[in-house]
């Protein structure tokens, strides 16, 4: 198993006791950006410690955000070697010890 899909398993099993409460919550504080805003979880940390969402599963409700498609991830097109890379910026919590975070865009919902 690779990397990958170790963090895809991962983030699933941090779903396990996540509520439909927890994740329309999530969803409600992503849905409320303004479309075009550049977010990560700095941007949305004190909603989502005030929601009670546990850090735990944050990682996966940003990927169940994009799943939704009210987010895209930022990349960086470095070179034929290298290729796409994240965009990401300095994490701003409270023990992020010098740690990245990734960097997203709020994108309209696409009509079903």
């Amino acid at each position: 198993m690779n990397g990958q899909q170790l963090k895809a398993e991962g983030q699933a099993r941090s779903l396990w006791p996540c509520t439909d409460t927890t994740r329309g919550d999530f969803l409600a504080i992503v849905e409320a950006i303004p479309v075009g805003q550049f977010v990560s979880i700095n941007t949305t940390r004190d909603q989502l410690d005030a929601a009670c969402i546990p850090d735990k599963m944050r990682g996966a409700l940003w990927g169940a955000a994009i799943a939704e498609g009210l987010l895209e991830p930022l990349t960086h097109y470095i070179d034929a070697e290298m290729g796409t890379v994240p965009v990401l910026v300095p994490s701003t919590g409270p023990s992020a010890h010098r740690s990245h975070v990734r960097l997203y865009q709020r994108i309209p919902k696409e009509a079903a």
